[in-house]
């Protein structure tokens, strides 16, 4: 998957961004530092909530598999399946 959902590439650019923020003359430049420093911010929340949706998906997915393989007498009630 790439373009928006491009994680990987994603954390590469946090990586690039934090080795040049750690060059001893990264502030000599203040607009440019501030550019970056605001683009790192926006990567890392975009980062973060990826990740934090891909998790809820994966949680999701196995309690849908649970819930699935639970023999049940209400077996295909969807509100008794939700409500659990």
């Amino acid at each position: 998957m790439g373009g928006l959902f491009d994680v990987q590439a994603k954390q590469n650019r946090i990586s690039s961004i934090e080795e040049e923020m750690n060059k001893p003359n990264f502030w000599d430049n203040i607009d440019e530092a501030n550019k970056l420093n605001k683009e790192l911010t926006i990567l890392k929340k975009e980062v973060s909530l990826y990740n934090k949706l891909d998790k809820e998906i994966k949680d999701n997915t196995e309690v849908l598999e649970l819930i699935e393989l639970e023999p049940s007498e209400n077996k295909g009630d969807t509100k008794y399946e939700i409500s659990k």
